[in-house]
């Protein structure tokens, strides 16, 4: 168990500012440019703003450090000051919540179906898993304090929130479900649009997981570092754009599939999946922004995005298998540092694929396939059989399959 709540609300509350002058003057000086009585030097943070001064009365919740302190103050916390944790609390299965209203952490996990929002509580730890369906409400922020999950966390079948927020999340020891299936039932949530993790890093469970949330438009992930396991967002139809800013490692699968209106995928620090990379079927994919990826376990899958045209990831050295498949706009595929695939490669029915760069690659393993790329000159195809044989592959005729390309360059 982790310190005493308490700890947490000294860290929210220290005052790190001098205090105005008692007289609270508002004698504007050379110093002074807002007017307040305090100059910048004397601690004022924003000496455009006669309300924001070290003193001044802070407004809850409000985004704004009225008082110079460091902080925006939160009611929550505030409420929050002599929690304690609980070890020996139970929370039952359609519980009461009065009994917990004061605890900073339960050993126990929570399941709430109730119809209306979670009950103020003071809950930064919950030693066991949280599952939250059924809601019928707008926003689903009734866990405000919660820092860290032992177990899974999955939201699903929650027909009116629009809104999921866990504002100071950093951990999730299971799984991280939204929407999806829940205990073999498709669990989407119908009317959420964003979901909001500002200070999630860690996920160590299986998977994280985002289905069928069909209005979801924003996935704000911003600290997310590393998935212990899988990682799919899918069947989100109005997500369009996926950015993973902080996102280093995916030990699993990182798949994203079947988001119709999805424009952009971004990971600019990822460098390794530990099985697969699949991007499938997003009808409006135009842009892949992966540059360190360096590492694909097992297969590179990129199938059936008809709007994608250029296809670069300049630093994949090594994968099982790369396979880049009915891709109706793809003109350039450039795959400069990839030296191996142990299995096999297969570019196939990429209709208007006329560039295919690989200017380190010397082994396609088992399997090499370039077939009907109708645009793709074959003589570009024979002269990478002739490269991979001078560099030393020695896959046979029974190894590689190379038709149906442009016979005519």
């Amino acid at each position: 168990m982790r310190s005493p709540f308490k700890t947490l609300v000294a860290s929210l509350l220290l005052v790190g500012c001098s205090s105005a002058s008692e007289n609270g003057a508002k004698n504007a000086g050379p110093e002074d440019g807002d007017g307040d009585g305090v100059s910048v030097a004397d601690g004022d943070c924003n000496d455009a703003d006669d309300t924001i001064y070290p003193g001044a009365d802070e407004i809850w919740d409000d985004g704004i450090d009225q008082d110079c302190d460091g902080e925006d103050t939160d009611s929550d916390v505030e409420r929050c000051r002599d929690a304690i944790p609980c070890p020996e609390q139970i929370l039952p299965v359609y519980n009461d919540w009065d009994g917990i209203a004061m605890c900073s952490s339960i050993e126990s996990s929570i399941e709430y179906s109730a119809p209306d929002p979670i009950p103020d509580n003071c809950l930064q730890e919950v030693a066991g898993s949280i599952k939250i369906i059924g809601g019928n409400y707008d926003t689903l922020d009734g866990l405000p304090l919660l820092t860290h999950i032992g177990g899974d966390l999955e939201i699903g079948s929650n027909p009116s929130v629009t809104v999921a927020r866990f504002k100071r999340l950093e951990s999730v020891g299971g799984v991280l479900q939204l929407g999806g299936r829940i205990s073999g039932v498709a669990s989407g949530n119908d009317a959420l649009t964003t979901a909001s993790f500002p200070q999630l890093s860690t996920v160590e469970g299986e998977w994280l997981h985002v289905s069928l949330n069909p209005l979801l438009a924003s996935i704000e992930l911003p600290l997310l570092a590393a998935v212990d396991g899988s990682l799919e967002v899918a069947n989100s139809t109005s997500l369009q754009a996926l950015a993973f800013e902080s996102l280093e490692t995916v030990s699993g699968t990182l798949d994203v599939s079947t988001n119709s209106g999805l424009v952009s995928i971004a990971a600019p620090l990822l460098t390794e999946t530990g099985e697969s990379l699949v991007i499938r079927d997003n009808d409006a994919l135009t842009t892949v922004d992966m540059p360190k990826a360096s590492t694909v376990g097992l297969q590179f899958n990129v199938w059936e995005n008809p709007s994608l045209q250029l296809l670069e990831m300049p630093s994949l050295v090594s994968t099982d298998g790369v396979s880049v498949m009915e891709n109706d706009a793809l003109e350039s595929v450039v795959l400069n540092a990839l030296e191996t695939t142990s299995d096999s490669f297969f570019f196939a029915y990429n209709e208007q694929l006329t560039n295919l760069e690989l200017g380190s690659f010397r082994d396609s393993g088992q399997n090499l396939t370039v077939m009907y790329n109708d645009s793709l000159c074959q003589s570009a195809v024979d002269d990478l059989l002739e490269t991979l044989q001078e560099r030393g592959w020695s896959g046979t005729s029974e190894q590689y399959t190379l038709i149906g390309n442009d016979d005519s360059c």
